[in-house]
């Protein structure tokens, strides 16, 4: 931990880890500002008032578009980690905010995969 930042508040999230109808995929994203070999599971900050499970079903609706989304199960592990000095600095320069690093919920989604995303999206190996 950097000296001077550990007793900063870690910043809320969750993450959303989607399994077909018959859990034989999971959903992993590559998003647009990843370089080619980061990958990552939909999710992201919580904003005000907002309890966790909130979190993920607005963070699914936001990046995948999806809607309606039932939350399977709701691990009781919280991924908790430490941000290198960098990213603190520039999340403050950024957004105003100071952070030590971040605390991930983490949910189990089951996607229907009558839905227009699933239909329009075929699995893919590495």
């Amino acid at each position: 931990m950097n000296e001077g930042y550990s007793n900063l508040p870690y910043r809320q999230g969750a993450n959303a880890f989607i399994v077909d109808e018959t859990e034989s995929y999971l959903l992993i994203v590559q998003k647009q500002s990843y370089a080619d070999n980061q990958w990552d599971v939909p999710g992201g900050g919580k904003e005000n008032g907002e309890t966790p499970q909130q979190t993920v079903i607005r963070e699914l609706e936001e990046e995948l578009g999806l809607k309606n989304v039932a939350v399977i199960q709701k691990s009781p592990l919280i991924n908790r980690y430490e941000w290198p000095l960098e990213i603190i600095e520039d999340y403050y320069k950024n957004r105003g905010l100071l952070y030590r690093g971040q605390e991930k919920h983490q949910f189990l989604i089951k996607l229907d995969m009558s839905t227009p995303l699933a239909k329009s999206r075929k699995p893919t190996g590495f």
